[in-house]
């Protein structure tokens, strides 16, 4: 269920209509819908669809961690095939071999700072590729997105090798109070006010938190299932 930004949708949609490829950040705490945001508009406008997330950093997890997950993420949505790359230029080659030549296409770079964490080279190299591989592909947006916010203004929108390359920066915040009810229809005209209040004071206007309230239940049964059991969400 996709609920709200409708403005940053349309927004979007605008981007296709421009002659050439286009680059968008997308940034934001975890759970606010960053990733859910271009899956929609994806689905909405886009022919073709290609999202790739960085693996969580962990033990174990090094560079060659990151690029083996790339190329394998790449492989099983499009016909590139599942090859060992030694470097982060030959995965983005891989990646722009993969974008078909008609149609729309969406590519989404998903939690980037743990893409590109253990490369100190990795966002010039990423700029070497909008450069000379992605931006033939005109009909294409490029999209980069996470959480750490700091890490994509210091390393991608810092960088002076993207100055001026960039169509858009979205930062998310939480959902308005209008689209938080929309959580709730049909049930909506059935709670009290005081019932999505106690809700909204303890999930805010965070989508993740809120696709998981029942209507049905209390506000108080809802707090006490996703906050006072190990299970719950905001335990």
């Amino acid at each position: 269920m996709f609920v709200g930004r409708r403005d940053i949708l349309d927004r979007l949609d605008g981007l296709w209509r421009k002659a050439v490829p286009s680059l968008v950040t997308v940034r934001g705490r975890r759970r606010i819908g960053k990733s859910t945001l271009v899956e929609e508009f994806a689905r909405q406008t886009a022919d073709h669809f290609i999202a790739i997330e960085g693996q969580a950093p962990g033990k174990g997890v090094n560079n060659q961690t990151q690029l083996r997950s790339f190329v394998e993420q790449l492989s099983s949505q499009t016909d590139a095939p599942n090859v060992t790359a030694s470097s982060w230029l030959q995965a983005f080659q891989l990646l722009a071999n993969a974008i078909p030549n008609g149609g729309r296409t969406v590519v989404l770079l998903d939690e980037i700072s743990w893409m590109g964490s253990e490369d100190s080279n990795f966002p010039g190299v990423l700029r070497n590729a909008w450069e000379s591989l992605f931006y033939r592909h005109d009909r294409l947006i490029f999209v980069i997105c996470g959480s750490v916010s700091a890490w994509i203004k210091e390393n991608i929108l810092g960088h002076t090798g993207f100055t001026g390359r960039f169509s858009r920066d979205y930062v998310l915040t939480e959902l308005s109070l209008a689209e938080c009810a929309e959580f709730w229809r049909p049930h909506v005209d059935n709670l009290a006010p005081r019932e999505i209040f106690d809700i909204l004071s303890v999930t805010g206007g965070v989508p993740r938190y809120l696709e998981e309230i029942d209507p049905g239940l209390t506000s108080e049964e809802n707090i006490r299932r996703r906050c006072f059991r190990k299970e719950g969400e905001l335990y």
